[in-house]
């Protein structure tokens, strides 16, 4: 919004700062069911949000942003909302959180190595520079391919539940893999992400009913 023209720096703060305050508000009531481990947790999901892209040393500008993401978008997310459903924490949860945290971050992986040539020249440090594009590769390769071998452990945690759907995008991953090894960097890459993002919802949600039913 900022680069494009349509919002100044101070609108988009401001903006932030409602998110942000309207998080916590409805956050209030999960405090209130899962006490302080999700007040914690909370706590310190607004602070990383904030300090990722703001700050002295944003999260974004260095190779700390795909950790971070497997973190909060994934054994964050999955465990909090266990906990808040059971007051207790399982291996099969945290092993469900990695396998969606290291999809998310397979998601901004694929953008930051899309984009590195142009991070590089105005400071940043992200993985994708860091690790260079041939190990950027297999490190893409691993952050896909690993959910998919925690479904056996989950499996072994949950005998009653059916996770094997979770593996019906695995045929699609692997080309996606393989695009990605070809693919120049560019505006090619715009489809590996929307593929990558189409990859992690449906392991989601396969993983999800599968579970559930």
């Amino acid at each position: 919004m900022t680069a494009s023209g349509l919002l100044d720096g101070a609108a988009v703060s401001r903006a932030a700062c409602a998110c942000f305050a309207t998080a916590a508000l409805a956050g209030a009531y999960l405090i209130w069911v899962g006490g302080w481990p999700i007040f914690l947790l909370g706590v310190a999901s607004v602070l990383s949000g904030w300090a990722y892209s703001g700050g002295p040393f944003p999260i974004a500008y260095t190779p700390l942003g795909e950790l971070f993401v497997v973190a909060f978008f994934g054994v964050g997310a999955v465990c909090g909302t266990y906990w808040l459903c059971s007051e207790r924490l399982t291996p099969a949860s945290i092993e469900a959180g990695l396998a969606v945290g290291f999809l998310a971050a397979a998601v901004l992986l694929v953008n930051n190595h899309r984009d590195a040539i142009a991070d590089a020249r105005v400071g940043r440090w992200t993985l994708a520079i860091a690790a260079g594009p041939v190990v950027t590769t297999w490190i893409y390769a691993a952050l896909m391919l690993v959910p998919f071998a925690l479904l056996l452990p989950i499996a072994q945690a949950l005998p009653r539940g059916h996770v094997w759907p979770a593996l019906i995008p695995l045929p699609l991953t692997a080309i996606l893999i393989y695009q990605f090894a070809r693919e120049p960097r560019g505006r090619g890459f715009n489809r590996i992400l929307v593929r990558t993002v189409q990859i992690q919802s449906l392991f989601g949600l396969l993983l999800s009913l599968g579970v559930a039913l």
